[in-house]
């Protein structure tokens, strides 16, 4: 029993030391796993308050970007209404250097017309030979012959609108010269004869007489407008001239009225309608005046008169147009400078945006990286928490076999004992 006894503590200390062994291996398992818990613990607040940052960065970033793709969306829209506004501003401007254009064109045209119109009056266009020479003498101050007064056409004031009327009755008595006595009347058709001038019809102030006869007083008719003199206005003294040239002579409306009125007091009358025929002694002169002939000697100086008035009006119309061109000008440049400070700002929001994108994908990256690294830490702690449950289940199997070996090796020693006792008092005995 001794010897068995002492073979079994053997084997009892062996298992036991090796338990211990496997004890404290165990024990410093545990401790390594405790300290790889908490690291792993600390790692994985890190890594979660990374998360949450790189979170919040990309929430920030995805925002920041939307906020620039609206902003530019209304740059986009202003910068379509800066050039729409632009193309009308082109289109006006166009339209308006048309316009200036035609208006220069008229212009010149007007300018040209009043050239010549004012040439013909200074060349007395539509005046026989003679008279012309004389007046144009009269006009570079070489006639040398006083008391010339003018032609009839220059001594006279027509009413707008009754030119044509005065012209038709008078005719070439409108290049009739005017002096003041009959001597100025011989010396100007002795220069004429001198000179070999041409023919000239003078009328001399003291031949006429101050009463001239006039049909007595009419009643008003419809169509018969009036006397013809009292449509024309003259100085005082050339009064007896205007009587006589218009003597007895009445202006009608038209000739629908010259025979309504030839039946009645104005029999032995001279007519003239507004639009130039005349009928007097029962000749009847009218028809149309050929197209394109030059305007009446009257007609020259309302002409005058009414192109120089154009002329004013269209250059001050002219003159409007071109300051709304400068402006329109103005405002185009202005919406270019506009335009290409829009342009430049949207190219670097563009970049901005591009920028801010690509950022917002490499966060997008780097939170997915880290959620994995989040992951792989948890599955790692889990890990290491299940090592560490079975370490210290083992341990706590490895403690109960060392308590068990522990009481077994006493009890043994115990049995060892009582037999070495038992054989020494044997022996004795």
């Amino acid at each position: 029993n001794i010897k068995t006894g002492k073979l079994k503590i053997v084997d009892v200390l062996s298992m036991y030391s090796r338990a211990r062994n496997e004890l404290a291996k165990l024990s410093s398992d545990l401790s390594n796993l405790g300290a790889r818990q908490r690291r792993l613990t600390v790692e994985e607040e890190a890594v979660m308050k990374e998360l949450i940052s790189t979170k919040e960065e990309f929430d920030r970033i995805n925002q920041e970007a939307a906020d620039l793709d609206n902003k530019l969306s209304a740059a986009k829209k202003q910068q379509e209404d800066l050039e729409s506004e632009l193309n009308k501003k082109e289109i006006e401007l166009s339209d308006t250097e048309r316009t200036i254009g035609e208006i220069k064109a008229r212009c010149l045209s007007l300018e040209s017309r009043l050239a010549l119109l004012q040439e013909m009056v200074k060349r007395y266009e539509g005046f026989g030979s003679g008279s012309k020479a004389i007046l144009v003498e009269k006009q570079e101050n070489r006639l040398g012959i006083p008391g010339v007064c003018g032609a009839v056409a220059e001594l006279i004031d027509v009413r707008k609108g009754y030119e044509t009327a005065v012209e038709s009755i008078l005719g070439d008595l409108l290049a009739c010269i005017v002096v003041e006595d009959r001597k100025s009347a011989m010396d100007l058709v002795r220069y004429l004869k001198e000179r070999n001038l041409g023919r000239a019809t003078i009328v001399s102030l003291d031949y006429l007489e101050p009463s001239v006869t006039w049909t007595e007083d009419i009643t008003p008719q419809q169509g018969l407008l009036g006397r013809l003199e009292d449509f024309v206005e003259t100085q005082e003294r050339f009064k007896n001239l205007a009587r006589a040239l218009f003597n007895n002579v009445y202006l009608v409306k038209d000739l629908h009225d010259v025979q309504d009125v030839k039946t009645g007091q104005l029999t032995n009358a001279a007519l003239v309608t507004l639009s130039g025929e005349v009928f007097r002694n029962g000749f009847l002169t009218g028809g149309a005046q050929n197209q394109g002939a030059d305007p009446g000697i009257l007609s020259r100086r309302i002409q005058i008169q009414e192109t120089g008035e154009e002329l004013l009006r269209i250059r001050a119309e002219s003159g409007k147009l071109e300051g709304l061109k400068e402006s329109i000008t103005r405002q185009g440049n202005e919406l270019v400078d506009r335009i290409n400070i829009s342009a430049e700002i949207l190219k670097q929001d563009e970049i901005t945006l591009a920028n801010k994108k690509s950022r917002r994908e490499n966060t997008a990256a780097a939170l997915r990286k880290v959620k994995d690294e989040l992951s792989l830490l948890a599955m790692e702690l889990e890990e290491v928490r299940g090592e560490i449950d079975s370490s210290k289940t083992k341990q706590a199997i490895c403690e109960s076999d060392v308590k068990r070996l522990d009481e077994e090796n006493n009890n043994t020693q115990n049995v060892i004992a009582s037999s070495q006792s038992f054989v020494e008092t044997a022996i004795k005995r």
